[in-house]
């Protein structure tokens, strides 16, 4: 297991909400497109964990535009995360029937972040 302590944590995540909140991206505030953290609810992962031969999982980065910019509303953002299993030798677990074996069932923060959480403060 590759863990870090939690002052490097709070360190790479601070970091990460310092330069999305100094650049931009089409125009737009990058904060305004890319989230500072995705929610991946427990069964989902259990979900992916069960496939046939699952060794391990990929995250991806995707985007819902190939121009993105931000939801007006607020509550969502085109930057997506699509989660998929691997095999022992590290290879996608897909199929070419539905369901094709990607998930994406992640929930932007700040939308769901913990706002006590010593990593989003």
């Amino acid at each position: 297991m590759s863990t870090i302590n939690l002052n490097d944590a709070k360190a790479l995540t601070k970091n990460w909400r310092e330069v999305n909140q100094s650049i931009t991206v089409n125009g737009h505030q990058a904060n305004e497109i890319f989230p500072n953290a995705y929610k991946i609810d427990f069964s989902d992962l259990q979900a992916i964990m069960s496939t046939p031969g699952v060794g391990g999982m990929r995250i991806y980065f995707g985007y819902t535009d190939t121009n993105p910019s931000p939801d007006p509303t607020g509550n969502t953002f085109p930057m997506r995360v699509v989660l998929v299993a691997t095999d022992s030798n590290g290879n996608d677990i897909l199929h070419t029937t539905e369901p094709c074996g990607a998930f994406d069932f992640s929930i932007p923060c700040p939308c769901s972040c913990d706002i006590n959480s010593p990593l989003t403060t």
